[in-house]
Parts: C-alpha cells; sequence; structure tokens
C-alpha cells in the first residue's frame, strides 16, 4: 500500500526532519510527504532531501508556498484555502504550468492576501472551514473551539467576496 508521510507540527506537536524522512523515503511503499510546517526552510529541507529518490514525491501544504513550491519542483499542493477558493489556487499552477511564471507569483500573492485576511479573523482550519459553511455548504461545525461573532462572520463574507471576484 503506497502511503505519504504528513509533516503538520501545528498539529502532532512533532516535525519530521529531512534526515529521517530521507531514511524512510528508501521503503519502496513510502512514495512522498506533505509538509505542512509553514515554513520554506521546512519545505525546501524535504525537497533536498528527497534528491536523487525517483519514487518519492513532495507536495506542499502551505497555502503561502505554493506558487515557491512549484518552483522549486514540488509535484503537488494540497492547498487547505482551496476549499475556498479554488479557482484562485488552480490559477496558480495553470500560470506556472504554461510557463508564466510571473503570472503565477501574482496569483499567489492574491492568495496571499485573502490568507493573511482570512487568518486575521479567525485560525486556519476554523476560518477556512466557516468560510466554505458561508458560502452555502454543509461542512459541520469545526472540531476547535472557536466561535465566530455575527461581525466576524460578516467580515469573513466580505473578504471572501472580495478575493472571489
Amino acid at each position: 500500500m503506497p502511503l505519504f508521510l504528513y509533516n503538520i507540527p501545528a498539529r502532532t506537536g512533532k516535525t519530521l526532519q529531512p534526515d529521517t524522512v530521507r531514511t524512510l523515503a528508501a521503503h519502496p511503499n513510502i512514495i512522498g510527504i506533505k509538509d505542512s510546517a509553514g515554513s520554506y526552510q521546512s519545505l525546501s529541507g524535504f525537497l533536498q532531501a528527497a534528491d536523487g529518490i525517483d519514487h518519492f514525491d513532495v507536495l506542499n501544504g502551505p497555502d503561502s508556498l505554493v506558487h515557491q513550491g512549484f518552483v522549486d519542483v514540488c509535484s503537488a499542493c494540497i492547498s487547505g484555502l482551496a476549499n475556498v477558493a479554488p479557482k484562485a489556487i488552480n490559477t496558480i499552477w495553470a500560470h506556472f504550468n504554461a510557463g508564466d511564471i510571473a503570472g503565477s507569483h501574482q496569483a499567489q500573492e492574491r492568495v496571499t492576501g485573502l490568507r493573511t485576511d482570512l487568518y486575521n479573523i479567525g485560525i486556519s482550519p476554523a476560518a477556512v472551514k466557516k468560510a466554505v459553511s458561508l458560502l452555502g455548504f454543509d461542512v459541520g461545525d469545526s472540531r476547535y473551539a472557536v466561535q465566530f461573532s455575527a461581525d466576524e462572520q460578516q467580515q469573513i463574507r466580505q473578504i471572501v467576496n472580495q478575493y472571489l471576484q
């Protein structure tokens, strides 16, 4: 069974180290890692660790690093904000894939603005889940004990509307 490692220290309290990941990547069933640590240092460390391992992919998690991940040869991005703004996230890839690096970077800047504004109201993934809910999708409540006031919900609506135009 193919397996991906998942580095998400904000949720687990533990950080996978690039040397450990390189060792684990020798196992034929371990085919990649999703890095959601949130830093370029972490992402680049896993890309270096995966160098030369043909069956091992590095997937980018932080929405702030989608463009840079593609520039640095991440094989994919699994984005939380894509639940709110799938077209905006896809635009980063579409421009990059077409060779329009400047357009990809510009699309990244727009996503970074959405991310910054949304996360100023509440933590991820609670803010993302609330935004998706406010878009009319029944996704249930966040597991995090976050309650958004009516004013905060209105701010989320305004932010989403601003960036989805």
